[in-house]
């Protein structure tokens, strides 16, 4: 199983999300998510990763058509900060909820490529304090450094669209 299908098969797995969200409960119970229920934030992942996973799909097939359309208007620079475009960006796709915590982590190999190199779920405000976020960011380095000829690890977790 590929990366992005091994990522969204997770989302939508209640097993999965039930272990996760009880791990996690107290960033769960954090003001920003209200003390969101357990329960309320399966359904709410499990929403929202359906509706993204077929953004993502229709703009990887729209942006084979279309110049206008297509997966960039989703991935957008992983740290917000503004800077030139680089080589092997390192991007995110956020959830298309409000409030969505649902993230895909890719590398853009241009504008409508990108290498799928994981994701998450991201309840915190940054990735710094998270073992799973840390293993993304993590994933995103290595991945960019094969990419750049830099690393000559293992990519079998990788996906492209």
């Amino acid at each position: 199983m590929q990366e992005f299908e091994r990522l969204f098969a997770q989302w939508n797995h209640t097993v999965f999300l039930d272990s996760f969200f009880s791990q996690h409960i107290e960033d769960l119970q954090h003001v920003f998510w209200q003390g969101m229920k357990v329960e309320d934030a399966i359904k709410k992942t499990i929403r929202d990763a359906i509706e993204l996973e077929q953004k993502i799909k229709y703009l990887a097939e729209q942006g084979r058509l279309s110049k206008f359309e297509n997966l960039s208007e989703l991935f957008k620079p992983l740290h917000n900060r503004p800077s030139k475009l680089e080589e092997f960006e390192k991007s995110k796709a956020k959830g298309l909820m409000y409030n969505s915590w649902l993230r895909v982590y890719a590398i853009r190999l241009k504008p409508n490529l990108y290498l799928v190199s994981g994701g998450a779920i991201k309840l915190t405000q940054d990735m710094n304090h998270r073992k799973h976020l840390l293993l993304e960011l993590e994933k995103l380095k290595i991945t960019r450094n094969y990419l750049a000829g830099e690393d000559e690890s293992g990519l079998e977790f990788m996906e492209m669209f």
